[in-house]
């Protein structure tokens, strides 16, 4: 499970990394609309990857991304824990209601061991 928090604080619920790639246009991406967290609260840094696709007229350039995830630099910043704060809701998912859901998972994520 990963979140995305979008610059107008709604956080969105998605399954698997995949389904991010599906839901969000990568110029959103790229320009940062979006931020991306692992189910531990963990950053996770998008990629962008680019292909060139074969078509029927030619060659096309393709762009995708990816997320990765990062460790942390400074421990006493917790990136999420900022942004959940700020967070105003949540987008209709079949997972969690509200961001106070949302936090108490991620809590619970970081507390268990590996």
């Amino acid at each position: 499970m990963l979140f995305a928090i979008a610059e107008d604080r709604m956080v969105w619920v998605l399954e698997k990394e995949s389904d991010a790639r599906v839901e969000f246009e990568v110029v959103d991406v790229e320009s940062g609309v979006y931020a991306f967290y692992a189910e531990d609260g963990c950053w996770l840094r998008p990629r962008l990857v680019r292909s060139k696709k074969r078509t029927l007229f030619g060659m096309v350039e393709q762009t995708e991304f990816e997320l990765e995830r990062m460790v942390k630099i400074d421990p006493g910043a917790d990136s999420f824990q900022v942004a959940i704060n700020e967070a105003h809701g949540v987008e209709p998912n079949p997972y969690f209601k509200t961001v106070a859901e949302i936090r108490a998972y991620v809590e619970k994520q970081q507390r268990s061991p590996l």
